[in-house]
């Protein structure tokens, strides 16, 4: 998501006149359409915050892992040069 940095009242209102130009309301048919298709869980919001965070830790570990991987990459890379 790109976030505008250009806070100035005129270009906020230009950004938001896009943004009208740009809104289609769904019709009811759509909207419940949209709805039907999201799966249904009996996970309650306990479970699924666990779920999520678990989720998050795993990823964590993946970022260290990969970085891990890629700080021990360049310190063998200059390792090699300094020879």
């Amino acid at each position: 998501m790109v976030v505008a940095s250009n806070l100035a009242p005129a270009a906020v209102a230009a950004r938001l006149e896009r943004l009208r130009a740009l809104y289609q309301p769904l019709r009811e048919a759509e909207a419940r359409a949209l709805m039907e298709e999201r799966p249904s869980t009996d996970e309650t919001f306990a479970q699924g915050v666990s779920r999520r965070l678990s989720e998050l830790r795993a990823l964590m570990e993946l970022t260290r892992a990969l970085h891990g991987a890629r700080v021990n990459e360049r310190t063998q890379v200059g390792a090699d040069e300094s020879k």
